[in-house]
Protein backbone atom coordinates (compact mmCIF):
# COMPACT_ATOMS: atom_id res chain seq x y z
CA UNK A 1 0.00 0.00 0.00
CA UNK A 2 1.53 2.70 -0.79
CA UNK A 3 1.72 6.22 0.84
CA UNK A 4 -1.46 7.84 -1.36
CA UNK A 5 -3.94 4.85 -0.55
CA UNK A 6 -2.65 4.63 2.73
CA UNK A 7 -3.37 8.41 3.15
CA UNK A 8 -7.11 7.61 1.54
CA UNK A 9 -7.95 4.59 3.61
CA UNK A 10 -7.21 6.60 6.79
CA UNK A 11 -9.29 9.56 6.21
CA UNK A 12 -12.17 6.54 5.16
CA UNK A 13 -11.43 5.00 8.70
CA UNK A 14 -11.92 8.57 10.42
CA UNK A 15 -14.86 9.05 8.36
CA UNK A 16 -16.31 5.49 9.29
CA UNK A 17 -15.79 6.23 13.14
CA UNK A 18 -17.09 9.66 13.11
CA UNK A 19 -20.54 8.60 11.57
CA UNK A 20 -21.03 5.48 13.46
CA UNK A 21 -21.16 7.73 16.65
CA UNK A 22 -24.14 9.03 14.56
CA UNK A 23 -26.08 6.35 14.80
CA UNK A 24 -27.57 6.02 18.22
CA UNK A 25 -29.80 8.95 17.55
CA UNK A 26 -31.54 6.73 15.69
CA UNK A 27 -31.97 4.44 18.90
CA UNK A 28 -33.85 7.99 20.15
CA UNK A 29 -37.63 7.84 21.22
CA UNK A 30 -39.99 10.36 19.34
CA UNK A 31 -42.79 11.57 20.92
CA UNK A 32 -46.39 11.46 19.61
CA UNK A 33 -44.90 10.95 16.09
CA UNK A 34 -46.44 11.58 13.27
CA UNK A 35 -46.96 8.57 10.08
CA UNK A 36 -44.56 10.79 7.79
CA UNK A 37 -41.83 10.46 10.70
CA UNK A 38 -42.54 7.03 11.46
CA UNK A 39 -41.91 6.24 7.63
CA UNK A 40 -38.63 8.47 7.78
CA UNK A 41 -37.64 6.47 10.84
CA UNK A 42 -37.89 3.20 9.16
CA UNK A 43 -35.93 4.18 6.43
CA UNK A 44 -32.98 5.38 8.74
CA UNK A 45 -33.18 1.95 10.42
CA UNK A 46 -33.43 0.23 7.15
CA UNK A 47 -30.14 2.45 5.97
CA UNK A 48 -28.50 1.39 8.99
CA UNK A 49 -29.14 -1.91 8.80
CA UNK A 50 -27.59 -2.11 5.16
CA UNK A 51 -24.76 -0.31 5.95
CA UNK A 52 -23.50 -2.53 8.56
CA UNK A 53 -24.41 -5.32 6.22
CA UNK A 54 -22.43 -3.88 3.40
CA UNK A 55 -19.58 -3.55 6.12
CA UNK A 56 -19.58 -7.41 6.85
CA UNK A 57 -19.70 -8.22 3.00
CA UNK A 58 -16.59 -5.95 2.42
CA UNK A 59 -14.90 -7.58 5.24
CA UNK A 60 -15.71 -10.87 3.78
CA UNK A 61 -14.62 -9.76 0.29
CA UNK A 62 -17.66 -10.78 -0.98
CA UNK A 63 -17.64 -7.19 -3.15
CA UNK A 64 -20.11 -7.68 -5.86
CA UNK A 65 -22.96 -8.48 -3.26
CA UNK A 66 -21.90 -5.69 -1.07
CA UNK A 67 -22.13 -3.47 -4.46
CA UNK A 68 -25.36 -4.83 -5.13
CA UNK A 69 -26.78 -3.62 -1.54
CA UNK A 70 -25.17 -0.54 -1.10
CA UNK A 71 -27.05 -0.13 -4.86
CA UNK A 72 -30.23 -0.79 -2.53
CA UNK A 73 -29.11 1.46 0.31
CA UNK A 74 -28.53 4.54 -2.63
CA UNK A 75 -32.80 3.56 -3.53
CA UNK A 76 -33.64 3.99 -0.04
CA UNK A 77 -31.43 7.22 0.21
CA UNK A 78 -32.60 8.81 -2.75
CA UNK A 79 -36.44 7.37 -2.02
CA UNK A 80 -36.49 8.77 1.93
CA UNK A 81 -34.84 12.57 0.54
CA UNK A 82 -38.33 12.46 -2.18
CA UNK A 83 -40.67 11.41 0.40
CA UNK A 84 -39.28 14.59 3.16
CA UNK A 85 -39.96 17.35 -0.12
CA UNK A 86 -43.69 16.74 0.53
CA UNK A 87 -44.24 14.03 3.18
CA UNK A 88 -48.19 13.88 2.99
CA UNK A 89 -48.34 13.95 -0.53
CA UNK A 90 -45.29 12.04 -1.41
CA UNK A 91 -46.05 8.82 1.26
CA UNK A 92 -49.11 8.71 -0.20
CA UNK A 93 -47.51 7.89 -3.62
CA UNK A 94 -45.34 5.50 -1.98
CA UNK A 95 -47.85 3.53 -0.58
CA UNK A 96 -50.10 3.50 -3.69
CA UNK A 97 -47.13 2.02 -5.38
CA UNK A 98 -46.76 -0.36 -3.28
CA UNK A 99 -50.35 -0.76 -3.71
CA UNK A 100 -50.20 -1.00 -7.39
CA UNK A 101 -46.97 -3.69 -6.89
CA UNK A 102 -49.34 -6.05 -4.75
CA UNK A 103 -52.15 -6.11 -7.22
CA UNK A 104 -49.76 -6.93 -9.99
CA UNK A 105 -48.52 -10.12 -7.65
CA UNK A 106 -52.06 -10.99 -6.99
CA UNK A 107 -52.98 -10.94 -10.78
CA UNK A 108 -49.94 -13.04 -11.46
CA UNK A 109 -50.22 -16.07 -8.77
CA UNK A 110 -54.24 -15.83 -10.37
CA UNK A 111 -52.51 -16.26 -13.96
CA UNK A 112 -50.01 -18.87 -12.76
CA UNK A 113 -52.62 -20.94 -11.42
CA UNK A 114 -54.77 -20.69 -14.54
CA UNK A 115 -51.77 -21.90 -16.75
CA UNK A 116 -50.41 -24.46 -14.30
CA UNK A 117 -53.89 -26.24 -13.50
CA UNK A 118 -56.14 -25.24 -16.15
CA UNK A 119 -58.47 -22.66 -14.17
CA UNK A 120 -57.83 -19.07 -12.81
CA UNK A 121 -57.27 -18.37 -8.83
CA UNK A 122 -60.24 -15.70 -7.68
CA UNK A 123 -58.70 -12.76 -6.28
CA UNK A 124 -60.40 -11.82 -3.51
CA UNK A 125 -63.12 -9.09 -4.27
CA UNK A 126 -62.31 -6.93 -0.79
CA UNK A 127 -58.16 -7.33 -1.36
CA UNK A 128 -58.87 -5.88 -4.74
CA UNK A 129 -60.97 -3.10 -4.05
CA UNK A 130 -58.90 -1.54 -1.08
CA UNK A 131 -55.67 -2.26 -3.57
CA UNK A 132 -57.17 -0.13 -6.53
CA UNK A 133 -58.37 2.26 -4.55
CA UNK A 134 -55.09 3.00 -2.79
CA UNK A 135 -53.63 3.22 -6.04
CA UNK A 136 -56.18 5.12 -7.98
CA UNK A 137 -56.34 7.57 -4.84
CA UNK A 138 -52.57 8.21 -4.97
CA UNK A 139 -52.21 8.73 -8.62
CA UNK A 140 -54.95 11.29 -8.44
CA UNK A 141 -53.61 12.98 -5.72
CA UNK A 142 -49.62 12.80 -7.60
CA UNK A 143 -51.28 14.18 -10.67
CA UNK A 144 -53.08 17.09 -9.01
CA UNK A 145 -49.66 17.84 -7.83
CA UNK A 146 -48.06 17.95 -10.84
CA UNK A 147 -46.18 15.03 -10.01
CA UNK A 148 -44.50 13.51 -13.04
CA UNK A 149 -45.96 10.31 -13.38
CA UNK A 150 -48.53 8.47 -15.70
CA UNK A 151 -52.00 8.78 -16.35
CA UNK A 152 -52.47 4.91 -17.61
CA UNK A 153 -53.28 2.44 -14.82
CA UNK A 154 -50.51 0.73 -15.83
CA UNK A 155 -47.96 3.35 -14.81
CA UNK A 156 -46.15 3.68 -11.83
CA UNK A 157 -47.20 6.08 -9.35
CA UNK A 158 -43.63 7.05 -8.24
CA UNK A 159 -41.72 9.16 -10.21
CA UNK A 160 -38.17 7.98 -11.99
CA UNK A 161 -35.36 8.15 -9.96
CA UNK A 162 -33.93 11.10 -12.41
CA UNK A 163 -37.04 12.87 -12.04
CA UNK A 164 -36.72 12.78 -7.46
CA UNK A 165 -33.84 14.48 -8.56
CA UNK A 166 -35.50 17.51 -10.03
CA UNK A 167 -36.97 18.20 -6.39
CA UNK A 168 -34.43 17.42 -4.43
CA UNK A 169 -30.94 18.79 -6.42
CA UNK A 170 -28.58 17.60 -3.59
CA UNK A 171 -29.13 13.95 -4.79
CA UNK A 172 -27.22 15.30 -7.75
CA UNK A 173 -24.15 13.40 -6.54
CA UNK A 174 -26.13 10.00 -5.52
CA UNK A 175 -28.07 9.96 -9.07
CA UNK A 176 -25.44 11.09 -11.57
CA UNK A 177 -22.35 9.31 -9.80
CA UNK A 178 -23.35 6.28 -7.47
CA UNK A 179 -26.16 5.35 -9.25
CA UNK A 180 -24.96 4.05 -12.71
CA UNK A 181 -21.54 2.69 -11.57
CA UNK A 182 -23.65 0.52 -8.94
CA UNK A 183 -26.16 0.01 -11.26
CA UNK A 184 -23.48 -2.14 -13.26
CA UNK A 185 -23.57 -5.17 -11.14
CA UNK A 186 -27.77 -5.05 -10.06
CA UNK A 187 -28.68 -5.40 -13.69
CA UNK A 188 -25.98 -7.75 -15.20
CA UNK A 189 -23.94 -4.77 -17.24
CA UNK A 190 -20.62 -5.35 -18.95
CA UNK A 191 -19.20 -3.45 -16.40
CA UNK A 192 -20.03 -5.80 -13.93
CA UNK A 193 -17.79 -8.64 -15.37
CA UNK A 194 -15.12 -6.37 -16.24
CA UNK A 195 -12.76 -8.08 -13.66
CA UNK A 196 -13.49 -11.71 -13.86
CA UNK A 197 -10.87 -13.39 -16.35
CA UNK A 198 -11.02 -16.29 -18.75
CA UNK A 199 -8.53 -18.85 -19.08
CA UNK A 200 -7.60 -21.22 -21.73
CA UNK A 201 -5.13 -23.97 -20.83
CA UNK A 202 -3.35 -25.98 -23.07
CA UNK A 203 -6.03 -28.12 -24.14
CA UNK A 204 -8.34 -25.42 -25.21
CA UNK A 205 -10.83 -25.38 -22.22
CA UNK A 206 -11.94 -22.26 -20.68
CA UNK A 207 -12.43 -21.45 -16.88
CA UNK A 208 -13.83 -18.40 -15.56
CA UNK A 209 -11.73 -16.55 -12.51
CA UNK A 210 -14.78 -14.44 -11.09
CA UNK A 211 -13.29 -11.20 -10.06
CA UNK A 212 -15.17 -8.02 -9.15
CA UNK A 213 -15.42 -4.68 -10.30
CA UNK A 214 -14.92 -2.86 -7.11
CA UNK A 215 -12.56 -2.95 -4.20
CA UNK A 216 -12.98 -3.04 -0.62
CA UNK A 217 -11.87 0.96 -0.20
CA UNK A 218 -14.10 2.11 -3.40
CA UNK A 219 -17.34 0.76 -1.64
CA UNK A 220 -16.69 1.57 1.77
CA UNK A 221 -15.54 5.14 0.86
CA UNK A 222 -19.37 5.25 -0.99
CA UNK A 223 -20.74 3.60 1.60
CA UNK A 224 -20.27 6.72 3.85
CA UNK A 225 -22.20 9.77 2.16
CA UNK A 226 -24.96 7.54 1.39
CA UNK A 227 -25.59 7.01 5.30
CA UNK A 228 -24.67 10.33 5.56
CA UNK A 229 -27.42 12.03 3.46
CA UNK A 230 -30.13 9.72 4.79
CA UNK A 231 -29.00 10.27 8.10
CA UNK A 232 -29.37 14.00 7.52
CA UNK A 233 -32.94 13.41 5.91
CA UNK A 234 -34.29 11.47 8.39
CA UNK A 235 -32.93 14.29 11.41
CA UNK A 236 -34.75 16.37 9.89
CA UNK A 237 -37.78 14.92 9.71
CA UNK A 238 -37.51 13.22 13.00
CA UNK A 239 -36.22 16.21 15.10
CA UNK A 240 -33.10 14.14 16.54
CA UNK A 241 -30.33 16.80 15.86
CA UNK A 242 -27.69 14.78 13.95
CA UNK A 243 -28.39 16.46 10.41
CA UNK A 244 -25.50 19.19 10.89
CA UNK A 245 -23.13 16.77 11.72
CA UNK A 246 -24.25 14.30 9.00
CA UNK A 247 -23.87 16.68 6.39
CA UNK A 248 -20.95 18.44 7.16
CA UNK A 249 -19.57 14.66 7.45
CA UNK A 250 -21.13 14.27 3.75
CA UNK A 251 -19.59 17.48 2.24
CA UNK A 252 -15.94 17.01 3.88
CA UNK A 253 -15.30 13.55 3.18
CA UNK A 254 -14.47 13.47 -0.59
CA UNK A 255 -12.02 10.80 -1.49
CA UNK A 256 -14.97 8.19 -2.24
CA UNK A 257 -14.78 10.17 -5.95
CA UNK A 258 -11.33 8.82 -6.70
CA UNK A 259 -11.52 4.87 -6.25
CA UNK A 260 -14.67 5.02 -8.47
CA UNK A 261 -12.59 6.43 -11.54
CA UNK A 262 -10.38 4.06 -12.11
Amino acid sequence: MDAETRAVDAETRAAERDLVRLFPALDAEILNPSDEQLLAFGFGLRGRELYQDVRGLVNRRAFVAAAALERVMLDVMIIARWLEVAPKLHMQMWLGEDARHSMMGLEAIAELHERRLGQRLPINKSDRERLMTTTSEARAAGLAAKEPIGKKKAASVLPAAWQMLEVAPDLWEAYRVAYPTLSAVVHAGGRSFVADRIVIDRRGKARMRPGAPFDASSLRALAVPIMCSLLATVSRQCGLGIEGAADTLRIGYTVWQEPLQG
